[in-house]
Order: structure tokens, then sequence, then C-alpha cells
């Protein structure tokens, strides 16, 4: 009886004491600036999730609009290991950060013949990229034992497939720096025709 009596006390203390905690609960999360309910990774670039890489031509408007060059499930992205999937991540981030840049100044872009190193990238998203993948998948798929087993250039498929993606990055980050260098000549034209057209009271 005495056992009875004291979980009917418990029992009652929780159905006052819960809605407490639940307002000190939400109270605590307003605090520390986090939303209730909300995840807070971000499902782009959580690994346990898909990615696609979208790809769109230098000189685009020429060439045709952006279209997937790389679509990865679930499944492919854990299979690959956290270098490569990092990895992946950087030429997301880098590639729709070199779009949107371009796209800032399309008239620009088209009329310009391309450089050696978008030439280069075109040619690593449109075929190299997704073919290397794909392979990699299928030896993850039927063949994992020997993913880590060395080849002839004493490389597994793991190396490979990073460093193909390594390079990938790497065109990126030289064709940001290419834009970066072309923008700043461009400001240093507007601020050299300031310079040279405005009373001297008005130069910089």
């Amino acid at each position: 009886m005495t056992v009875l009596v004291w979980v009917g006390v418990l029992l009652i203390a929780w159905l006052v004491i819960k809605p407490m905690l639940s307002r000190l609960w939400f109270k605590f999360h307003v605090m520390v600036g986090l939303e209730v309910g909300k995840p807070q990774i971000d499902y782009h670039h959580d690994p346990r999730h898909g990615l696609v890489l979208t790809y769109q031509p230098v000189n685009a408007n020429i060439h045709g609009n952006s279209m997937p060059a790389v679509q990865l499930s679930r499944d492919d992205m854990a299979a690959l290991s956290p270098t490569a999937q990092q990895l992946l991540w950087h030429i997301n981030d880098k590639l729709q950060r070199y779009h949107d840049w371009c796209n800032t100044a399309p008239n620009d872009q088209a009329t310009r013949s391309l450089s050696e190193a978008q030439f280069v990238l075109n040619r690593l998203l449109q075929d190299t990229l997704p073919n290397a993948l794909q392979r990699y998948l299928q030896l993850a798929r039927y063949t994992p034992e020997h993913l880590r087993a060395t080849t002839a250039d004493n490389l597994s498929a793991d190396d490979m497939l990073i460093k193909i993606l390594q390079q990938t990055e790497h065109q990126l980050d030289t064709l940001l720096a290419e834009r970066h260098a072309n923008t700043v000549a461009q400001l240093a034209t507007d601020y050299r025709y300031v310079q040279a057209r405005t009373p001297d009271i008005l130069k910089i």
C-alpha cells in the first residue's frame, strides 16, 4: 500500500514539474540563440545526405544552361572516404562562388575566349570527375575489400580519386584567383580615371 502511495505522489509531482521544465528548456534555447525544433546542421553540408554538384560551363550563355554534373545519393556519399567528402564540399562551394561571380558580368564572359584553366575545368567537370566517381563507386560496391590495395603506381583507388578531386579544386582556385586579378585591375582602372579627371580636392 505504501509503495502505491509513493508512486502516486511521484506521478503527481512529475505532472506538476514537467511543464515547468519544458518552459525552462525553451527559455534556455532562446537565451543561447537556438531555435527549438530546428536542426542546427546545414543540410547541404551534412555528409549523411546526398550532393548535387551543379555544373555550368564557362560562357554558359553560349554553351547552354546549368546542368547537374555529379549527383550523389546518401549511400554514394557514405561510400566515399571523409577526405573525398570534404573535397567534394569544397568543390561545390567554390564552383557556386565562381558561377555567381561570372554571372555578375555575363557579357564580359561571352566576349572572351576560354583560358587554359577554364578549358581544363570544363573538361574535369564534364567528363573526368563524373567518370572517376562512377568507377570508384563501382569498386566500393563490388570489391570494397580491395579499395585500399595499391596499383602499379603505388596508389590505391581512394588515393587516385582524392588526387582527381584535389586537382579539380586547384583549377577552381586558379580561376577564382584569375577572376580576382581581373576585377582588381578593373577597379584600378576606375581609380586611375578618378585620379586623372577630378580636381585635386576630390582625389582619393
